[in-house]
């Protein structure tokens, strides 16, 4: 008899410490996070984005800091600093400048040239 009792209390003893290491409720292993991952208790930080606007024209002007450009559709003059010189283009290029506004400036942060559309063919019926 005090053979079958001990026998029951040692497989009674397995099958919880079984059953507790399959949940992951018996020595709780911390898994590795990933590089830059977010601490849970980590306080968040809100970074002020800087608004990009658009805008679209003619160089009239350009320097080694600085670029004018005569907007396509209104017709306005606009300013713009540039934060290191433009390469491969002068006076005429059609150009789209990606900018933001610092300090009542605009500054260029991208420039490119705006081709021309080519004329679509006309659909046929």
């Amino acid at each position: 008899m005090r053979m079958k009792n001990l026998l029951i209390r040692v497989l009674v003893i397995g099958l919880v410490v079984l059953w507790a290491g399959a949940n992951g409720t018996l020595g709780e292993v911390e898994k590795e996070k990933p590089r830059g991952a977010p601490e849970k208790n980590a306080l968040k930080v809100s970074v002020q984005r800087e608004t990009r606007m658009r805008a679209s024209g003619m160089i009239r002007e350009i320097t080694a800091s600085s670029l004018i450009m005569e907007r396509n559709i209104t017709g306005e003059i606009m300013e713009f600093q540039l934060e290191k010189p433009l390469v491969g283009f002068s006076v005429g290029d059609k150009v789209a400048i990606s900018y933001v506004q610092k300090e009542g400036r605009n500054i260029a942060k991208r420039v490119i040239k705006n081709n021309s559309r080519k004329a679509s063919k006309p659909i046929k019926p």
